[in-house]
């Protein structure tokens, strides 16, 4: 059977799969047992059998492209047949397929493969040809052929899926040097937040460093750890010193059970610059939360 595959031409390559493994195709049964003149290996290869295998494999390379090409061509043209339509325009909302990393798949405690692989909604940017699109989701862009699109009829994301639209959702558990939403109140009617730091996990609780911020304008806000004088006064930034403190709190683990809790987000992302990457200050309006101003609202 074996023998039988590698023999048998693929509709995909054009050729056999041996052939195109080794350049040339099987000898048959009758020629394997065919003699045939004696063949001395030579010691080094010459620049002549290095262009030769270099063009072979530039060659192959362009093959393998064209067979990739006719699949999603096909597989378009499949669709079209059946009524389902695989031709989008720029604006147009799309699911795409991105399988979910390892890290993912740990994170959610769940195997790579019983998690959701389609994400959406995405939107269609631009045409690049007529089977590849470039795509946008939460700030990211991406490129996908029609084969990896499927145009998006619901009216808003799954809810009941958090992996297939915010990955960093779906971990409901404190990790040491994770950055989390800390709300002030258990209430679900709270909406107001700031960001703390996980610094460490001991005896059922967490223990979180607060930050702070004095920006109203969550894109433009900047967080530092949040410092208490032994007077009662804040500020953020600095070092601790013998009159400053940095101000902690202590989060039972429980507390990542619930759906609410003090906790609302436990992995948001910040970047080098001390500010909330887009993704994360996205997720955060989606669950309508507002952030605490020191000064203002906060401590």
């Amino acid at each position: 059977m074996e023998h039988v595959y590698n023999t048998t031409v693929q509709r995909e390559l054009g050729v056999t799969p041996f052939e195109a493994s080794h350049g040339l195709p099987a000898r048959g049964v009758t020629e394997a047992m065919r003699p045939g003149a004696e063949y001395k290996q030579p010691e080094l290869i010459d620049q002549k059998g290095i262009e030769a295998m270099g063009a072979t494999a530039r060659a192959f390379e362009e093959l393998a492209r064209q067979a990739q090409l006719r699949s999603h061509t096909d597989h378009a043209d499949k669709a079209n047949s059946k009524g389902v339509s695989q031709e989008y325009k720029r604006g147009d909302r799309v699911s795409f397929y991105i399988p979910p990393t390892a890290d993912e798949a740990k994170q959610a405690g769940r195997k790579q493969k019983h998690l959701p692989h389609w994400r959406g909604p995405a939107t269609v940017t631009k045409v690049l040809s007529g089977s590849t699109y470039a795509i946008e989701h939460h700030d990211c862009k991406y490129q996908r052929s029609a084969a990896e699109l499927r145009r998006y009829k619901a009216d808003g994301p799954p809810l009941e899926l958090p992996m297939a639209n915010h990955s960093d959702l779906a971990l409901n558990e404190f990790v040491i040097g994770n950055y989390v939403a800390l709300c002030d109140e258990d209430d679900p009617q709270c909406d107001q937040y700031h960001v703390a730091k996980v610094v460490s996990l001991n005896n059922g609780k967490a223990q979180l460093l607060n930050y702070c911020t004095a920006t109203s304008n969550i894109k433009n806000a900047k967080w530092q750890v949040l410092h208490q004088h032994e007077d009662g006064r804040f500020r953020r930034g600095g070092k601790a010193t013998g009159k400053w403190e940095e101000v902690l709190d202590e989060v039972s683990l429980d507390d990542a059970d619930g759906e609410f809790g003090y906790v609302r987000h436990f992995r948001l992302q910040m970047l080098d610059t001390s500010k909330l990457a887009a993704a994360s200050r996205k997720q955060l309006a989606d669950m309508e939360l507002k952030h605490h101003v020191l000064g203002r609202s906060f401590p």
